[in-house]
């Protein structure tokens, strides 16, 4: 797959775009090894390929308005709300190799992509909370009973 994808332009590539990831992203995270090693073989070279197509260097800005417009929100909505954990990592990584490139083209983008990290940290959060807020009451409940008994 990773193959057939090089060297074909938007215009050609356009309307499978968003079919073709969400095909590598079931394969990203099935059980065998074999089929998740070339999944991920795919995934890289289709991060390439979209990263190029989003950059104005490479591409007019309308093609990489449109593929931006095909892209931010379904690795926004698919990608980074996944449970599989390769497919987030992956939409994530993709991102932010998208916004390094794209640059003036993302502008209309920019509230979709901060929301969607922003939601994403607030997931990490409660784990990393958690973690913090049993340390900290082993450390300070002896002053909270204090205080506690005073209220």
């Amino acid at each position: 797959m990773a193959d057939l994808l090089q060297g074909r332009s938007v215009s050609e590539i356009e309307k499978y775009l968003e079919k073709i990831w969400i095909m590598s992203f079931r394969t990203l995270d099935d059980i065998k090894e074999s089929v998740r090693a070339a999944a991920f073989k795919t995934c890289r070279a289709l991060t390439l390929m979209t990263v190029k197509y989003c950059d104005p260097k490479h591409v007019s800005s309308t093609d990489g308005q449109r593929v931006l417009s095909i892209m931010i929100p379904f690795l926004v909505q698919k990608g980074l709300s996944s449970s599989a954990d390769e497919v987030s990592k992956f939409s994530l990584s993709t991102i932010l190799k998208i916004c390094k490139q794209a640059g003036s083209l993302l502008r209309s983008h920019i509230p979709t992509i901060v929301i969607a990290l922003l939601d994403g940290l607030t997931t990490m959060e409660p784990q990393l909370m958690s973690v913090f807020y049993k340390k900290i009451v082993v450390v300070f409940r002896p002053m909270l009973s204090f205080f506690h008994t005073y209220i």
